[in-house]
């Protein structure tokens, strides 16, 4: 077994609530697997009702799921800017 280290607060819920791989988190979620990586990586947005669905696949909050969306979004800005120099 290989131990993945999962960088994305917001797949970290998905990791967390056993979906380890992200097609099968995407496929449960009803979206495409590149979409939710985008979403995952803090590139992409996510629709209410996706954040409704990941919220109650997870077993948590949505409230939760929109601060790790937030989270992966700064997080991608600070790896963005970092890269500029």
């Amino acid at each position: 077994m290989t131990l993945r280290i999962v960088n994305s607060p917001v797949a970290r819920l998905g990791v967390a609530a056993g979906y380890e791989i992200a097609e099968k988190r995407a496929k449960a979620l009803g979206c495409s697997r590149v979409h939710l990586l985008n979403i995952e990586r803090g590139a992409a947005t996510a629709s209410q009702a996706l954040i409704g669905r990941m919220a109650g696949l997870y077993g948590v909050k949505r409230s939760k799921v929109e601060l790790a969306i937030k989270q992966a979004r700064k997080l991608l800005m600070k790896r963005t800017l970092n890269s500029l120099g």
